[in-house]
């Protein structure tokens, strides 16, 4: 399981990849969770079903399917021939090159944690000879079953030239309000002066412009 930004998992995940548990004739990827010791599905009924309708004939009661373990689900057999993936931090990260050909994983600051970032502007914005970051996310168009990720705002994080970020999460000292489908943001510099500016793109919305002023 590949995993570039979302939340730290307070438990372990378990991804698994069974040679076609319902025989139609692809593989199949199952999402799962431990909990209290049973790894149970991480997914609800309804988009279990669409993937694989014969879950829909074993448990025609939504209470039936969240009281199953995987193994009741799938079957012990099918879980058994899976290949299986951990993932067991879902942080928003960056990775620190430390010179000698060795790397460093770092969680961002809790601020940026909230939601999911989709792109990143790195640059020393106030000129203080550390590099700085502006992020921008959210996921509106999720599954019925999924409420939308729009908790980031966008965040400004200050470099303190420690390797740690101090995030600007007041309004009127970052400056950056990015509450929409942000999809992308680029750096741009403008007129003779080339001002630092961010063009963030909207899924679905206009794109929105911040000139950095200081």
């Amino acid at each position: 399981m590949a995993v570039t930004t979302a939340r730290k998992a307070s438990t372990e995940n378990l991804g698994c990849r069974p040679a076609d548990i319902d025989k139609n004739g692809t593989l199949d990827i199952v999402l799962s969770k431990d909990y209290k010791g049973q790894l149970v599905p991480a997914r609800g009924k309804e988009c279990s079903t669409q993937q694989m309708p014969f879950i829909a004939e074993k448990f025609p009661m939504f209470k039936e399917f969240a009281s199953s373990t995987l193994e009741d689900i799938y079957g012990t057999e099918a879980l058994s021939e899976a290949v299986h993936y951990a993932a067991t931090n879902f942080a928003s990260v960056y990775i620190e090159n430390l010179g000698d050909g060795s790397f460093e994983v770092k969680d961002l600051p809790m601020e940026s944690q909230i939601g999911p970032i989709n792109d990143m502007v790195i640059l020393d914005f106030n000129k203080d000879g550390n590099l700085d970051l502006l992020v921008g996310g959210n996921v509106y168009n999720t599954e019925v079953e999924t409420p939308a990720y729009d908790a980031n705002k966008g965040l400004f994080m200050q470099g303190n030239g420690d390797g740690t970020f101090k995030a600007i999460h007041k309004l009127e000292e970052a400056g950056v309000f990015l509450p929409l489908n942000v999809k992308g943001i680029e750096l741009i510099f403008l007129g003779p002066v080339k001002r630092p500016s961010i063009l963030a793109v909207n899924n679905n919305s206009t794109p929105k412009l911040l000139v950095w002023t200081k």
